[in-house]
């Protein structure tokens, strides 16, 4: 709750004291005339003392109303939900995929300590965690344009399709823009798991079950990795969290219409209800994600409940 507060009031004065707001946008057109800016700052109520823009954005919010967004005057909440229902499926998958793919390669390299092939994955994964998104999102496009959707979400000229085209069509829109996630990922999932599975393999109970006679993959994948799992599940709890709040830099490249997306077109519009409430929503994304990740701990962990 004290986070959500502090969340609101830093939105509130930060978005406020970048130059310009959203009538200087409009204002830009030699049709809007000086009184007519003073009639829509009226409008917007970005005429009236900051404290009191303040105090009734407070009490709308404590409604569940998010306001309406300068831009069309649709309701802030409704816009967040549409976009957060393109950006969850993009990220969860791009989320999944290098979850799983830097957990096998990670575990991999932890076995195969000092091999050639661990410092092939070390290198390869720290290169792919130091590259920038967008860099890795535009050379994607320049390999795969003509090849794969680069753009958006649908195919605009598929009218009227039936399930299994329209099911299609979203496949191969994410395909990209998903992979750039899991490459993101990939790289900080693998040297993550690779550090506590060569911590794990040390521990009393794996050279207790070496000493049995247990295979490499039961050592390995059982034994081992049960307390290897504890960073990666708080790392991808905490992943989860920042790219619901919206892949900015990927669903721009990619045209990508989620809340990532969205948030550039506040900020380019100066549109403060609908940047208010983004923030909001990624503020309290990250928070509860990182409870889950605490909850998740705890249940593996025993010892962190005591």
């Amino acid at each position: 709750m004290v986070i959500a507060l502090v969340a609101t009031l830093f939105s509130f004065v930060l978005f406020r004291t970048l130059p310009g707001d959203a009538v200087t946008n409009i204002a830009q057109s030699p049709r809007i005339t000086p009184e007519v800016q003073a009639a829509l700052r009226h409008n917007f109520g970005l005429d009236r003392p900051l404290w009191t823009q303040y105090a009734l954005y407070m009490r709308e919010l404590a409604r569940g109303n998010l306001g309406v967004s300068f831009t069309d005057a649709q309701p802030v909440s409704g816009k967040i939900i549409q976009a957060a229902k393109n950006t969850i499926p993009m990220a969860l998958l791009g989320t999944m995929m290098g979850i799983i793919v830097g957990t096998i390669i990670g575990v991999n390299a932890a076995y195969r300590q000092g091999s050639a092939r661990d410092r092939v994955i070390t290198g390869s994964a720290m290169i792919l965690y130091s590259l920038p998104v967008q860099w890795i999102g535009l050379l994607m496009l320049v390999w795969f344009a003509g090849v794969l959707p680069t753009s958006g979400m649908s195919d605009p000229y598929l009218i009227d399709a039936g399930f299994w085209a329209t099911a299609e069509d979203r496949l191969l829109h994410i395909i990209l823009p998903a992979t750039c996630v899991a490459l993101l990922l990939f790289g900080a999932f693998a040297l993550v798991v690779r550090s506590s599975q060569l911590e794990a393999l040390s521990d009393d109970h794996v050279l207790t079950a070496r000493a049995k006679g247990y295979g490499n993959r039961r050592v390995v994948w059982r034994e081992a990795f049960r307390s290897a799992m504890l960073p990666l599940v708080s790392l991808s709890t905490l992943t989860l969290g920042f790219l619901i709040g919206g892949g900015i830099l990927v669903e721009t490249v990619f045209g990508w219409p989620g809340v990532g997306r969205l948030t550039v077109q506040a900020v380019g519009a100066r549109d403060y209800p609908l940047l208010q409430g983004l923030f909001l929503v990624i503020t309290l994304s990250v928070v509860a994600f990182n409870f889950l990740g605490d909850v998740l701990h705890a249940v593996l962990d025993p010892r962190v409940a005591e």
